[in-house]
């Protein structure tokens, strides 16, 4: 069994970070898998927040990396990354999620979100 890899950015203002909902309705950190033509694991993660976002980023130092296992037999491994960026005057995201928001610590606490998500966002609050 092999895993596959998955690049994640922490990126907000204010106190509050950006999550995205996926297709099986949990918030999740944008970004994604590194493919072909990315050189590195941070400019996949650039390359995903400008699709996902439309956030022209900069992709600072790895926070965390951990196991997930969201589907049987189908580990990722998930790479957390700082990232920075102007806060746009809106959010904006790309139809692969049904949704953006800016979440602080208090929200974070009511919404369904992987345990890994939630310790590396203790690091960035």
């Amino acid at each position: 069994m092999s895993w596959a890899v998955s690049v994640k950015g922490l990126i907000g203002w204010g106190g509050e970070v950006v999550l995205l909902r996926n297709e099986r309705n949990e918030w999740e950190l944008p970004g994604g898998q590194p493919d072909a033509t990315d050189p590195t694991p941070e400019a996949a993660l650039g390359r995903e927040l400008d699709e996902e976002l439309g956030l022209d980023a900069q992709v600072g130092p790895l926070l965390s990396a951990y196991r997930y296992d969201p589907v049987p037999h189908r580990p990722v491994l998930i790479l957390v990354y700082r990232c920075w960026a102007d806060r746009p005057a809106a959010l904006w995201h790309s139809d692969e999620h049904g949704a953006v928001g800016l979440f602080g610590p208090s929200a974070i606490d009511s919404i369904t979100l992987p345990d890994g998500y939630r310790k590396a966002i203790e690091l960035f609050t």
